[in-house]
């Protein structure tokens, strides 16, 4: 049962080091904390472990990557039939969703193809306590083609909802940003039109 749990960790590219890749292994499930430990578990962990000769260095370095988790409180210890599992909590699933996301947008594009003459209209309203995700979402929409309005308004020619939506959902900003479709942009068409090369 830990072998498959474990391996389902090895073809996830988001995860680079040893804690995430138990966080990982247990937001699948609790565990029982010595399973960790047996041979086929050490060898999953491999690729996050250094070379070392000296014994017991691989227990060593399991058991610290479980306490780095409790302190960071992103799993937790809990006793049931004598036996001690480790679980995931509220603060590693969100850990683990971050890391997905991240994990996906580092290859988003927006789509392209055939215009179906309807433009996508990205709007927000951002407060200042999270001025650096502001930042961020706006230059990010740059970055990915969108053609800026104004400082808080992108348009974009084809459909991007689900695009959208992880971009928002990584940055915390749900309530923040609008998404429209229109027809015309007015007095922006021609210029809008120009920038995406749709004449």
């Amino acid at each position: 049962m830990i072998t498959q749990k474990l391996n389902t960790i090895e073809s996830n590219s988001c995860i680079k080091n040893l804690p995430m890749a138990i966080l990982a292994a247990v937001g699948i499930g609790a565990i029982v904390l010595t399973a960790l430990f047996v041979p086929n578990a050490v060898q999953i962990f491999k690729p996050f472990l250094r070379k070392k000769k000296r014994s017991n260095y691989e227990r060593e370095r399991i058991q610290q990557a479980v306490r780095s988790l409790e302190g960071r409180q992103l799993v937790k210890r809990n006793k049931r039939r004598q036996q001690e599992y480790i679980e995931i909590t509220k603060e590693g699933l969100q850990t683990l969703k971050n890391l997905e996301l991240e994990d996906k947008l580092k290859n988003l594009e927006l789509p392209r193809g055939n215009w179906d003459h309807k433009w996508r209209i990205v709007l927000f309203d951002i407060s200042e306590e999270k001025g650096v995700e502001r930042r961020a979402f706006q230059e990010r929409l740059k970055d990915l083609g969108c053609y800026t309005l104004q400082r808080s308004v992108f348009i974009y020619p084809h459909s991007c909802r689900e695009e959208l939506d992880l971009l928002i959902s990584f940055w915390g900003i749900d309530r923040m940003v609008y998404y429209l479709e229109v027809g015309y942009l007015g007095g922006a068409e021609s210029k809008a039109r120009k920038f995406f090369s749709l004449y």
